[in-house]
């Protein structure tokens, strides 16, 4: 029996626009999510709001 394949999220390929935006001051995962939908995310809202709650001012900093 073939084992279920999970699809993945393009996230990553937004990881750098994220980011800058973060930096900039929008934390809003509802506004972020409508700037890469646009570019073609095709992630949930969950996916994103679980990936930007690791990020704080100061680890982002450290991690870029």
């Amino acid at each position: 029996m073939p084992r279920p394949t999970t699809k993945r999220s393009n996230l990553f390929l937004y990881e750098g626009y994220l980011h800058s935006r973060w930096l900039e001051g929008p934390t809003n995962v509802k506004e972020q999510l409508t700037e890469i939908k646009a570019f073609g995310y095709n992630g949930s809202y969950t996916i994103l709001a679980n990936f930007l709650s690791t990020w704080t001012c100061n680890s982002i900093v450290e991690i870029f």
